[in-house]
C-alpha cells in the first residue's frame, strides 16, 4: 500500500486550468424578460394523473392578425386522444393568456390543439401539441385493485348490543 504520492506525481490542478476572469464583461441585463420569442408552439405538460398545464406562444404580429381576422370565432382549446384523433374536452380560452390547464383522463394518450370555432364553422387548427401519455393515478390504481377479504376471525366478531357494555357510574 502507498502512504504518500511522490511529489513528482502529484497534480497541480490550479496550473491545468486556464486562468479564469475575476470580472467577465457581460452586456446590459434588460430591463425584464419577453413575452415570447416569436416561436410558434404549443406544449402540453403533465402535471399528474389528471391534470395537463397547457402553454403556447405566438408571434405577437400573427396574433395580432388572427385576432383582427376572426371577430366572430372564439379560441378554444382542444384535448383530443391520440388514437382516434376526435376531441373528447373542448375549452375556450384566451390567445392572450398563453396558458390553461385541462383536466383530462389517466392512462390515455392525447395531444392538444390550439384553434378558431365559430358558429357554423369548422373548427380551425393554429397550433398543435406533441402526443403525451398521462399515467395512472394513486387514487385510480386504489379503486383498480380487486378487493379485499377479510380474516376469518374478523367476519365472525360480532359488535356488542347497545346496554350490554360495562355499567355505566352515573
Amino acid at each position: 500500500m502507498i502512504d504518500k504520492i511522490p511529489a513528482a506525481m502529484e497534480l497541480d490542478f490550479r496550473r491545468s486550468l486556464p486562468e479564469l476572469r475575476r470580472d467577465p464583461k457581460t452586456g446590459p441585463r434588460p430591463a425584464s424578460l419577453p413575452p415570447g420569442y416569436g416561436r410558434e408552439k404549443l406544449v402540453a405538460l403533465p402535471r399528474d394523473s389528471r391534470w395537463v398545464y397547457v402553454y403556447w406562444e405566438m408571434a405577437p404580429a400573427k396574433l395580432t392578425r388572427i385576432l383582427a381576422e376572426a371577430a366572430a370565432a372564439q379560441p378554444e382549446l382542444h384535448l383530443a386522444l391520440a388514437e382516434t384523433r376526435k376531441p373528447v374536452k373542448e375549452l375556450r380560452c384566451s390567445l392572450e393568456a398563453g396558458c390553461a390547464w385541462i383536466e383530462a383522463l389517466p392512462g390515455e394518450t392525447f395531444f392538444v390543439e390550439l384553434g378558431l370555432a365559430g358558429f357554423g364553422r369548422p373548427f380551425t387548427v393554429l397550433l398543435r401539441s406533441e402526443a403525451f401519455r398521462l399515467p395512472w393515478g394513486d387514487e385510480l390504481r386504489e379503486r383498480t385493485r380487486p378487493s379485499l377479504e377479510l380474516p376469518e376471525e374478523l367476519r365472525r366478531f360480532k359488535p356488542p348490543s347497545p346496554g350490554s357494555g360495562p355499567p355505566r357510574e352515573d
